[in-house]
């Protein structure tokens, strides 16, 4: 995957991470559908996790399953580099917050990780069940 945009220097590094993990969110979208129509019979059954109940599923509910996973990993990757990143606002403003003292950097710090864990949250909980749903 480095060969998609080498890094050359420090300042690269960042770009870089973001290309490749967008890019290979859209490469294995198309390469599990096909993976999934010519390698998965048109039926097949698997026992559920809970019980001993038995799934009929088809290669489309495995298809979309990773792509769930797939978007909500690219997703969490993303809001990830934003809250972390100091090319965006939260982390200069943390920076900023340092400005003041210790004990209002710790509190903006907390706060800040709190936020930052919402929507990642979110996303997992949505995969989850959404995946579990469907299959």
């Amino acid at each position: 995957a480095t060969h998609i945009k080498p890094v050359r220097s420090e300042a690269d590094v960042e770009s870089a991470l973001k290309l490749q993990l967008i890019s290979t969110t859209i490469l294995m979208v198309p390469a599990v559908y096909f993976a999934a129509t010519t390698f998965l019979p048109e039926e097949f059954q698997l026992r559920k996790t809970v019980g001993m109940d038995v799934l009929t599923l088809h290669p489309w509910q495995a298809t979309l399953c990773v792509i769930m996973g797939a978007v909500g990993g690219l997703i969490i990757g993303l809001i990830t580099e934003y809250y972390t990143s100091h090319s965006y606002a939260p982390v200069r403003e943390l920076a900023d917050s340092c400005k003041t003292g210790a004990a209002t950097n710790m509190i903006y710090g907390i706060a800040l990780g709190y936020k930052s864990a919402i929507i990642p949250v979110l996303v997992l909980s949505v995969v989850v069940y959404g995946s579990f749903a469907i299959a």
